[in-house]
């Protein structure tokens, strides 16, 4: 590998800066490397004072870095991506395409005023064409004014008054961090960006393998299949051709989408459309909506307008502007107003252990921005409509880097969203939550930081161990255990931390556990000190290993203690034997496979985790609506005629009332007919919506419903039972066998969770499973699927079923049922799987 290597730059200052700061990242992944910046002035730098219509050829802010790539007097070259033709030379290749920072143009003006407030007649400066299509298009009244030269020549005149406002790229201003002179950013409906704005390319010479291995971690695959398809677009549209031509890709959902225009030199014709499809597809998608603008850009009737073209379906799916990202659908407001980001401490692993302000922003978020620590069980408390975003870090790697999130944070919020930088513990206590705060107050975002349960007192408290207690410890300290790298020498003073409180709490030590044990034992402290170190505290696979400082090191080999971990030092782990109250709860450390389906599992898992077990949520079903259901809709519409309406489950109640509401009706339809349910929680379920039911079986079956139905007189009496499409027929057959007429309706379906049940294979087949529940029939049958035709190997896995129906399915695959819920209901099934761990 090389240990020194020479980046080719141009040599404006946004570039040198740009190069710098991917030179910062590329050296942090690569201690030791040497990196020697190389200014290049290209031909666009040397031709400043001509219009863009007096610039001949293409490529000319990167035709002289490609040179010196050729000759070899630099191993690679940063670009800007909108500053690069669409063909690479031979012998070239880009290596690299970095994370697309915020792509919009801004306005900048004197005053700070927006694009809608200046009067007519104002000048607004703009070197491009694109762009003064675009706001001739927006502002028919305002003067585009032509103007070049680099970022800071173009605020002057801003600044001075010779304009009224210029239009340029955020990404620049950002990076160079003037982000506070933003006056207004552009609404990205209105202008579209150039293509590959705010991205950075990194070109090398192709057969140079060495340099192309240390440059791909830098790889941005989301950023690279979006402007894969916008570059493709430009190609089939001309390539550097003096057109007009604007585009935005994103991938969002799985799915990339593009939004382009096109125009005629003096904007005489300007077509926009849209298209979608798989990233993989990021060529094809390019090229068949570059194909459409073409058709359209000929029509006769095609004027600047801002005419919205005919969108290429590319997929299965719209390809209309409500299926577009939210940042080209929905741009911040006009105004220069970023968002806010709420740093958040979501504790230390329980998730119950997040506060109450704490929830109520993440309520409000529009983006999650969350860590490994946090627990998968709080994800439940994420909006369905935000964005999340995991930037996880490890001993095995990271996502991000610090200050990738901090840029992360930055572009976002200044893209006008609530951002939730959601992070384990307290953001503060050794959460790095100071150095992004620091970028937030650079860029002039408003913040709030909401304090968390610190993993330094939560953790030890778990596991019985107060970290002070009357006559053992009135002081505690709280230490890293895990420095920076970095730094050259210790921050810590052992030999004041040795003796400075009663109380040590090491976070993040354990691979620096003899390091600190020998620190300890060298200024001080005994070699009896009693220590303990926790696992995965607070979470239902917590373990804790005590001994002493002379003895821990040794025990925490045998034991195999692995991160996330702290340490106590001090006498109030001899507290643990009295104290402890997490570790003795009934199903402490029992790991349990939850079947039910996705929308319902988080009941069981609560119920199973408030017991000490660890609930892993591999629903072998999902639950769909059916959507189109005519019969539904028919029978609602007919409701009097019938006298009695069944429930048999939660989702039957949810697909009965979803139902109601798209029709634009409610509970009131139902005040002439009588409702029945099958179960506590399809009745709560109803009850919650206003209905109590008028009857409630003693026997959560349908059996049990029979049996209680027999004393009603329901002959000659009208059912209608909203139930998912695979529900047995005994209930029908038994209510027309006592003379009802009875109409079954599927209102939902259960399909098979494909890749969680294959999850939940690799645990099975890896001993990692204790117990598994089966809810329903169906989740006994979609398990058995996933097997396609073999043994459901248990590797000693229990099971434990909700009711006899489900435990009669389970035997007839072949499963033997150790443990059968008295009540076939949630709590009976937790309480089953108790009593069975107590013999």
């Amino acid at each position: 590998m090389k240990n020194r290597i020479i980046v080719g730059s141009r040599a404006s200052k946004l570039a040198l800066m740009q190069t710098e700061q991917f030179v910062a990242e590329l050296k942090k992944a690569n201690p030791g490397l040497e990196v020697e910046i190389t200014p290049v002035v290209t031909s666009g730098d040397r031709e400043q004072h001509k219009q863009w219509d007096a610039v001949e050829g293409t490529g000319v802010f990167v035709k002289e870095l490609e040179n010196a790539l050729l000759e070899g007097s630099i191993d690679f070259a940063v670009h800007s991506l909108k500053d690069m033709p669409v063909d690479v030379p031979a012998g070239l290749c880009l290596a690299a395409i970095t994370r697309r920072v915020d792509p919009r143009d801004v306005l900048i003006s004197a005053g700070g005023k927006r694009l809608e407030d200046l009067p007519a007649g104002a000048k607004i400066g703009t070197g491009s064409p694109r762009r003064t299509i675009q706001l001739k298009a927006y502002r028919p009244d305002l003067v585009p004014f032509p103007i070049r030269g680099n970022v800071d020549t173009r605020l002057r005149k801003a600044a001075s008054g010779e304009l009224d406002g210029v239009i340029i790229a955020a990404a620049g201003l950002n990076r160079l961090g003037w982000a506070d002179r933003i006056s207004e950013y552009l609404p990205v409906e209105d202008f579209l960006p150039a293509v590959g704005q705010g991205a950075l390319a990194i070109e090398i010479r192709c057969n140079d393998k060495e340099t192309a291995a240390l440059l791909q971690p830098f790889n941005d695959v989301p950023t690279e299949r979006s402007v894969a398809a916008e570059r493709a677009l430009l190609r089939a549209l001309g390539g550097g051709c003096r057109a007009p031509i604007a585009a935005l890709g994103m991938v969002e959902g799985g799915k990339l989408k593009l939004r382009a225009m096109y125009a005629e030199p003096d904007g005489s014709k300007m077509v926009t459309g849209a298209a979608e499809g798989k990233p993989a597809d990021a060529e094809k998608i390019g090229a068949s909506l570059a194909k459409k603008l073409l058709e359209l850009k000929g029509s006769s009737s095609c004027r600047c307008e801002r005419s919205e073209a005919i969108p290429v379906n590319l997929s299965s799916g719209p390809t209309t502007s409500s299926v577009i990202p939210d940042l080209m659908r929905n741009p911040v407001s006009k105004t220069s107003r970023p968002g806010k980001v709420y740093l958040v401490g979501a504790g230390p692993g329980d998730p119950g252990l997040i506060t109450v302000k704490g929830l109520e922003c993440l309520k409000l978020a529009e983006v999650v921005v969350y860590d490994r620590l946090v627990d998968d069980r709080l994800s439940a408390a994420f909006p369905d409509s935000a964005e999340k975003i995991y930037v996880g870090k490890s001993r095995e790697g990271h996502t991000l880097t610090q200050s990738g999130i901090n840029q992360l944070l930055v572009d976002k919020a200044l893209g006008g969203k609530t951002v939730v930088r959601l992070k384990g513990g307290d953001p503060y206590v050794f959460g790095r939550g100071g150095e992004e705060v620091e970028a937030l107050v650079k860029h002039g975002i408003p913040f709030e930081v909401v304090p968390g349960v610190t993993t330094a007192v939560a953790v030890p408290s778990y596991a019985g161990i107060p970290v002070t207690h009357r006559g053992v410890a009135t002081s505690f300290a709280v230490v890293t255990g895990n420095e920076d790298p970095t730094k050259k020498t210790s921050g810590i003073d052992w030999k004041k931390i040795a003796g400075g409180a009663d109380t040590l709490v090491f976070l993040m030590g354990v691979e620096n556990l003899a390091k600190i044990v020998k620190k300890l034992l060298q200024y001080g402290r005994l070699p009896e000190t009693p220590v303990a170190i926790i696992m995965n505290g607070t979470r239902p696979d917590q373990r804790t290993v005590t001994s002493t400082l002379d003895g821990i090191v040794e025990l925490a080999e045998k034991e195999n203690v692995k991160p996330p971990a702290i340490i106590i030092v001090g006498e109030v782990v001899k507290l643990r034997p009295v104290l402890c109250w997490f570790d003795n709860r009934p199903l402490s450390g029992k790991r349990i496979l939850v079947t039910r389906a996705r929308q319902q599992a988080s009941s069981l898992s609560r119920l199973l985790a408030d017991r000490g077990a660890q609930p892993v949520e591999l629903p072998a079903i999902a639950v769909e609506a059916i959507d189109d259901n005519v019969e539904l809709v028919r029978a609602i519409r007919e409701i009097d005629r019938y006298q009695w309406l069944v429930f048999t489950s939660v989702n039957g109640v949810e697909a009965f009332f979803s139902r109601l509401k798209r029709l634009h009706l409610d509970a009131r339809i139902l005040k002439s007919v009588k409702i029945a349910a099958i179960g506590s929680a399809t009745a709560e379920s109803l009850e919650s919506r206003g209905i109590l039911v008028d009857y409630l079986p003693a026997e959560f079956t349908s059996r049990g419903l029979l049996e209680g139905l027999k004393n009603k007189s329901v002959s000659g009496q009208r059912f209608l039972l909203p139930r998912a499409d695979i529900a047995d027929k005994e209930l029908v057959e038994g209510l027309e066998s006592m003379g009802a007429e009875v109409k079954d309706v599927a209102v939902y379906r259960t399909v098979p969770a494909a890749e969680a049940i294959a999850r939940g294979k690799e645990m099975l087949l890896n001993h990692n499973i204790d117990v598994i529940t089966f809810t329903s029939s169906s989740t006994v049958t979609n398990l058995i699927e996933a097997f396609r035709g073999k043994k459901l190997d248990l590797n000693g896995a229990k099971i434990a079923c909700i009711g006899a129906k489900t435990a009669e399915t389970a035997r007839k695959a072949g499963l033997k049922v150790d443990i059968l819920a008295r009540e076939a209901t949630i709590p009976g099934l937790v309480a089953a799987i108790e009593e069975y761990f107590k013999k």
